[in-house]
């Protein structure tokens, strides 16, 4: 059976499979890379944030939180990374799983307000700085998610390769153009949480796949859709066993 695996150092983090590779710096929480192993290509253009919190109009970095303390994980399904913030005003987990048997990440996290009332204008999970990509949102209309309320998915494309990313709701992509393309997912509405309050942040599935968008939403993406669907029913069984 293949395996996906994680590496967790005071340098870097590492999280993979047969078919991709992300790292994170250890220190900052940021991507630094997101490789696909077949023809060894590099996805980011550069270090990605990923995570974007803008909180009574002031948008906040990574750095804002502390230093984030990382954990790993194996289950049935992929192999898992978490990175855990204490602030001041509210914590944060993101988590990422690799899956064990498909060329896809599974996204996640959770954020628990402090003490005072907070006003969450936008919470950005990902974001993907790419060069010489085409966005295919418009055209990409997957007949099934991974959730009952599913919100949309994009293909990025590049010469013989896609990267699919499927986001739940309430979560929308944005494209930002500059010198290289940038594909955010963040919420829109602004969200005001109670004191001891906790947020689930919206998923996201990532899928590296060969060819055009049309080859992979037909083969590689079904599949990964079903065992994300099982790792939610093994995980909902697992919360109600504690």
């Amino acid at each position: 059976m293949r395996r996906a695996y994680t590496h967790l150092d005071r340098i870097r983090v590492v999280l993979g499979n047969e078919w991709l590779e992300r790292e994170w710096s250890s220190m900052l929480g940021n991507t630094v890379a997101l490789m696909q192993k077949a023809g060894d290509v590099e996805w980011l253009a550069m270090d990605s944030t990923e995570t974007r919190i803008v909180v009574e109009g002031t948008l906040l970095g990574l750095t804002d939180l502390g230093a984030p303390e990382w954990s790993d994980e194996q289950t049935p399904f992929g192999a898992i990374v978490s990175a855990q913030y204490a602030g001041a005003r509210f914590g944060l987990r993101l988590w990422t799983m690799a899956l064990h048997e498909h060329p896809c990440l599974l996204r996640g996290g959770e954020l628990r307000n402090g003490a005072a009332p907070l006003t969450l204008d936008t919470v950005g999970v990902e974001e993907i700085p790419v060069v010489h990509a085409v966005c295919e949102e418009d055209t990409l209309s997957p007949a099934e998610y991974p959730w009952p309320d599913g919100a949309g998915a994009v293909a990025i494309r590049r010469p013989g390769k896609c990267l699919v990313a499927a986001y739940r709701a309430p979560l929308a992509v944005r494209t930002l153009e500059g010198a290289l393309a940038s594909y955010r997912f963040e919420t829109g509405a602004p969200v005001t949480l109670a004191p001891g309050e906790r947020m689930a942040l919206p998923d996201l599935l990532l899928l590296l796949g060969r060819g055009e968008p049309a080859q992979v939403m037909g083969a590689a993406y079904p599949a990964a859709v079903r065992t994300v669907r099982e790792y939610y029913e093994w995980q909902q069984e697992r919360l109600r066993d504690h």
